[in-house]
Order: structure tokens, then sequence, then C-alpha cells
């Protein structure tokens, strides 16, 4: 028996019944890292995915599959346990990854990551995790995907769907080469970026992070700092009309000279425009 480390895999018996795989860590000195993979069933419409810590990527275009690593380290007094369950009912999979650690342990570490690798196409997405990481890539939405962390960071990459919406505490919020119909993305102390995406609407608000917005084209965006800086960066005319403010950072647009930059209240004109307005910063204006 391995003394380091006890490994069951309960598979799923019955399709409405969670399954499990737990991963009970033996007392002592341990240092372990394995990867364990869970074949997934089709048609897979509807994903939900809660964690109080895991670092959690979700990938399009594949085969239905769900990998999980763990990386164990330190010494435990106690049996800490890893537990990652799920379910499948009628085309919706919901995750969930949990820890369970020794009060007094010593320098324990305990990591896992959940890669879910799924069809090009499904209906919804929802995430909801504690302090780690997501990144979403190569994923098409048809309905809604929401993604929620405390303190990871989150990277929206290659994405389609009619709704998205990113909420991050501290982390960062990244969103490249999406298309989306309403994006929303806050933060309260890390940045967000909105960069080579297509949209409707959208709204972008951090309390003391900074706003970058390359070749975000979009019809409506309302964009807001409260400390920090905005800095929008654009290489083509577009049908935009951006508000942009920040109580004390500044704001710098890059622009084609079609697209007008409007810093006084009050005022109103047809697109392409940007209203910039700052309390205490500057706003500063570079034609391309």
């Amino acid at each position: 028996m391995d003394k380091f480390l006890t490994i069951a895999l309960i598979a799923c018996i019955v399709i409405a019944i969670p399954a499990s795989i737990y991963l009970v860590i033996n007392s002592g000195l341990v240092s372990e890292s394995r990867v364990l993979t869970v074949p997934l069933k089709l048609p897979l419409k509807d994903v939900e995915i809660r964690s109080g810590f895991a670092d959690v990527v979700v990938e399009g275009g594949h085969a239905p599959e769900m990998a999980v690593e763990y990386v164990v380290q330190g010494f435990s007094l106690f049996k800490p346990t890893v537990n990652v369950s799920y379910k499948e009912v009628d085309g919706r999979l919901t995750l969930y990854a949990g820890v369970n650690s020794g009060t007094f342990d010593f320098g324990t570490s305990v990591v896992v990551n959940v890669h879910l690798y799924l069809p090009a196409n499904v209906s919804c997405i929802e995430v909801n995790d504690g302090a780690g990481d997501v990144k979403i890539e190569g994923v098409s939405v048809s309905n809604t995907a929401v993604i929620r962390t405390g303190a990871g960071d989150v990277k929206v990459l290659s994405f389609s769907s009619k709704s998205l919406e990113v909420q991050s505490s501290t982390g960062d919020i990244e969103v490249i080469g999406a298309n989306v119909s309403t994006v929303t993305l806050t933060d309260g102390a890390g940045d967000v970026e909105l960069e080579d995406t297509v949209f409707s609407n959208g709204m972008l608000g951090t309390s003391t992070g900074s706003i970058v917005l390359v070749n975000a084209l979009g019809k409506y965006l309302h964009a807001y700092s409260g400390t920090g800086d905005i800095d929008v960066s654009l290489s083509e005319d577009y049908d935009l009309t951006y508000y942009l403010k920040t109580s004390v950072g500044n704001i710098e647009v890059t622009a084609p000279p079609q697209v007008r930059v409007v810093t006084t209240a009050g005022v109103s004109y047809p697109p392409p425009v940007i209203y910039a307005t700052t309390s205490v910063g500057t706003v500063s204006v570079n034609t391309t």
C-alpha cells in the first residue's frame, strides 16, 4: 500500500447519482502529483462548476472529458481529503471541487487543477470559484456564461456567447478574441482588459484597478474606474459610443481621426464618439 496516498475512484453507476473522486492523503511527510481522467457523457449542454480553491480550465472543441490534477506537498498530522464530485443529468454537468485539510498541518500544500474538455458548442456555463484562477478557451455558448471568482484571475479567450458576465474581487479579468452580444466585467481591486472583441453592449468596472480596451468594438460601452487609469486603443473606425469615467486616474485614447473624443459635459454627437470624464486625472488623445 502506498504510504503517502490512497486513492478511491467511485465511478458513476446511475446517471442521476453523483460520482466522486476522493483523494485521501495519509498523515506524515507527503509529496505527490498525479492526474486522473474521467470521460463525460453526451449530449453535454450545460456546465456548472463550484470550487473553493481549484484552478479551472475549460477548453472547447474536444470529446467531453474531465482531468483532475492534484499536487500535495508538506507534513500533515491529519488526513486531508480532496473531493471532486460531479453529476450528469439530462445533459447538465454539475461539478464541485473541495478540500478538507487538518487543522494542525505544517506547511501542507494541496493544489487541485480541474481541466474540462467540452464540445465546441454548449448552452450555458457557470463557474463559481473562491480563490482559484479560471480560464475559458475555444468555447461557443448559445446562451449565457457567468464566471465568478474571489481572489483568482479570469481569462476568456476565443469565445462566443449571447451574454458574458465575469466578476472578480481581487484578481485580474482578461477577455481576448470574444464575440458576444452583452459583456459585463466587474472587479474590485484587479485590472480589466477587453481586447479584439466584438459586442453590442458592454459594462466594465473596477474600484482600484485599471481598464485597458484594445480594439473593443461595441455599439455601446460604459467603463468606470475609481482610482485606476483607462487606456483605449482603436486601429479602425467603428460605429461605437463609449462612456469612460474615472475619479482619480487618467484616460488615454488612441484612435483614428474619425473617432471624436468629447471631454465636455452636456453635449451629444453621433457615433463614432468617446465621452471621457475624470475628476482629478487628465484626458489625452492620440491619433493613429
